[in-house]
């Protein structure tokens, strides 16, 4: 009769036991116990500015979730630099241990799905009713995706912009130039601006002044609809007839410089028409009183860059994402960490006090920017949205795969190989792309 019961009570108990774990009772537990979620972040500026912040945006962002979702902690490493951050987040996944939320910068998103580190987003962007991909601009959104699917969402960005010293123009007549100019105005505005002072009570502190500085393959290529490597950097289209096109407008451009190379210097001092520059460098220079001053004595603004022969007013665009680990054991939670950190009002708002990019989301960048250009001393004169809001929309992403910096290092050599010789450009174009192939193979 002992026996008889003591199984009835066995039975009751491994009854008791799958029922315990089949109805998550062991979840809520876990829950209630509180669910650790790590996340990757460095401690200084993406943009590679010292501004005191470190991890103030993520703290806040932190503090918000964490007051909503009381059952959760978050946690991460303190003190990665920028220029250690993706050696040890490879660490990290290497040894399984890798966040379950972590910012991912350009170069390193090619090595991350070739790692099987990311988890592919697309349902819970497509399933999640709290949440608007249309909130995006276009090109920060659309880097993300690789192959068809959703890996990341964009956390903070800067775009590359033409900035224009309106002083010069206005001393030699010439018109701002218009949201859709192209490499023809570019070169007359050049031209006429490098042209030699002849007159010596006209020689003043910008007699020797310049078209443009900086200016390089990268803008060239980008605005003339040349996307040079495959997204994985495996291929190179250098020999194709719009890197010709680039080549020679390059060409003929830096022919109007012969002589002066060495005048990047002067744009600061107020002595060069044109230069690119990403806005997160510009939103430097007027937060820094300490460098402000250097853009005193003319008229600063930015346009959209000028419009190749085969191409469009297309800037080249730097996003800041994140990500979330394949692996996690929090996927729900870590999703709901990424949508606060890309989408929240309060979160994206903090980049323009804290750092210097911009916003991913359009109708705060719009709002931020258009109140602290009017703040700024320099306000007035550089507020353009219409500018921004093409080159955000157009944009074409930096380059993002693994061994990208040996890649374009080549395509550097090259390009000054054949810009600095007598010969054919075709021809050295057809020579120099079977090179840069053969180091492609090697990375």
């Amino acid at each position: 009769m002992i026996r008889i019961r003591t199984g009835y009570i066995i039975c009751i108990l491994l009854l008791l036991t799958a029922l315990f774990f089949s109805t998550g009772i062991v979840d809520m537990i876990q829950v209630n116990k509180g669910t650790e979620l790590k996340i990757g972040v460095f401690a200084d500026s993406y943009w590679g500015v010292h501004n005191g912040y470190e991890h103030r945006i993520p703290d806040d962002a932190i503090s918000l979730f964490q007051n909503e979702h009381p059952g959760i902690r978050i946690s991460y490493e303190t003190g990665i630099l920028k220029e250690d951050y993706t050696e040890w987040l490879a660490e990290q996944i290497m040894k399984g241990e890798a966040p379950d939320v972590f910012l991912v910068m350009p170069e390193d998103f090619d090595l991350l799905i070739k790692m099987q580190a990311l988890e592919d987003i697309t349902a819970y962007v497509d399933r999640d009713s709290d949440f608007n991909k249309e909130i995006f601009y276009r090109s920060a959104y659309r880097f993300g995706s690789f192959d068809g699917a959703q890996y990341l969402l964009p956390f903070e960005c800067a775009p590359e912009l033409m900035f224009a010293n309106g002083t010069i123009l206005k001393e030699k007549g010439i018109d701002l130039p218009s949201l859709n100019w192209t490499w023809d105005d570019f070169y007359k505005i050049c031209k006429i601006v490098n042209a030699p002072v002849t007159d010596p009570a006209a020689k003043d502190k910008r007699a020797e002044i310049f078209g443009t500085v900086n200016y390089t393959w990268k803008e060239a290529f980008a605005s003339n609809g040349n996307r040079l490597f495959s997204p994985d950097g495996r291929e190179c289209n250098f020999s194709d007839t719009k890197v010709t096109t680039a080549l020679t407008f390059l060409d003929e451009l830096n022919s109007l410089n012969e002589g002066n190379k060495d005048n990047a210097r002067y744009f600061e001092k107020g002595n060069v028409a044109f230069q690119p520059m990403y806005y997160s460098s510009y939103r430097n220079y007027v937060k820094n009183p300490l460098r402000e001053s250097l853009y005193e004595d003319f008229e600063l603004t930015f346009l959209t860059m000028p419009a190749g022969y085969d191409g469009d007013n297309t800037s080249i665009l730097d996003t800041l994402c994140v990500g979330m680990y394949s692996k996690s054991r929090h996927k729900k939670e870590a999703w709901d960490f990424i949508k606060m950190l890309t989408t929240d009002e309060t979160v994206q708002s903090e980049i323009f006090r804290y750092s210097e990019g911009l916003s991913p989301c359009r109708d705060i960048t719009e709002r931020e920017l258009k109140k602290e250009l009017e703040e700024s001393a320099y306000g007035a004169r550089s507020i353009n949205m219409d500018v921004v809001r093409h080159a955000m929309d157009t944009a074409v992403p930096k380059y993002s795969f693994y061994g990208q910096d040996d890649a374009e290092s080549a395509v550097e050599y090259a390009v000054n190989e054949i810009l600095s010789g007598e010969g054919n450009i075709r021809m050295e174009q057809v020579i120099q792309d079977r090179k840069i192939k053969g180091i492609l193979s090697n990375i």
